[in-house]
């Protein structure tokens, strides 16, 4: 047995796996002692040129806003604002440059957008759209989304302030999405899938934990080790991101505070987080909704 890939009449292959590593198997395992993180490898052709400067207004923004940096910042060139956030290399921009800053990332990286469906009461596909954009933009447009079109909505019982009650908690859900958004393997090539049911959401994540992590170690607490540090760090300083490893502390309190079961982790297959509003679901979500990955949606 060997802890490196071994190469066989020009293929890769680990000791116990018969298949051969796929590209993206492979990259991942030379690329952290090597070249270090996907997110932070050059993307050839991609440049300041391309990035889109509303993504960039709002950055920066928002950015000064949290207040992890002086509102200098809004003076400063869009150059040095990539060189600051360690994305630029050279003549050229990072991974991370991409998915952050271009108006249509998906279509240099493949898998980099959102896809979101929606079942009716039957379990019968009601709605399906995808959700593009720079990241800090497919953020936003899902928590719309998902506040005007499917997340059924009452007025408070005492309707003097017509406050408006969620079936799931907004911030439970904002979270997840952020975690899903930032820890992603992009390098899988598939979007991140979410599927909205009457009374429960299943957010599906090509994601890469370490090895020998499993649901309990998730829910431990742990020094936070982001898979794409670029791209945490960027959301970090633009105050998306609160706190270092208390994402799914976050999710947790949430849950409690509204009375709603905890969420229901799956790293089978990548990973994925299921939230239910009521505790008769909680049974059925356990036992593993697993949603197998669609193939197409329709472009909202």
């Amino acid at each position: 047995a060997s802890p490196y890939p071994i190469s066989y009449k020009g293929q890769y292959h680990y000791h116990n796996r018969k298949q051969a590593l796929t590209a993206a198997e492979l990259e991942r395992s030379v690329l952290p002692p090597k070249r270090g993180h996907w997110d932070a490898l050059p993307m050839p052709g991609f440049s300041l040129e391309n990035c889109h400067q509303k993504a960039l207004l709002l950055f920066k923004t928002e950015a000064v806003k949290s207040g992890r940096v002086g509102e200098h910042l809004l003076g400063e060139s869009d150059g040095a604002l990539l060189d600051n956030l360690q994305l630029s290399d050279g003549a050229c921009l990072k991974r991370a440059a991409v998915l952050l800053f271009s108006e249509r990332p998906e279509k240099i990286i493949p898998g980099a957008f959102i896809q979101l469906t929606f079942f009716s009461r039957d379990a019968s596909l009601h709605y399906q759209a995808n959700i593009y954009g720079d990241l800090f933009s497919q953020l936003e447009q899902l928590v719309e989304v998902l506040k005007l079109k499917y997340l059924e909505t009452e007025l408070s019982p005492s309707d003097s302030t017509s406050a408006v009650n969620y079936r799931l908690p907004l911030a439970a859900l904002r979270e997840a999405m952020l975690n899903a958004v930032v820890h992603k393997d992009y390098s899988s090539e598939e979007p991140i899938q979410i599927s909205v049911h009457h009374q429960q959401m299943t957010i599906w994540n090509p994601a890469c934990l370490p090895d020998n992590w499993g649901s309990e170690r998730l829910l431990a607490k742990q020094v936070s080790t982001p898979f794409n540090p670029l791209l945490a760090n960027a959301f970090f300083r633009s105050g998306y991101i609160e706190s270092w490893g208390r994402g799914i502390e976050t999710i947790h309190q949430e849950c409690r505070k509204h009375h709603i079961p905890a969420p229901v982790f799956d790293n089978r297959v990548g990973l994925q987080l299921t939230l239910c509003s009521e505790a008769a679901l909680l049974q059925t979500a356990e036992q593993g909704i697993t949603q197998k990955p669609l193939n197409s949606a329709t472009q909202q």
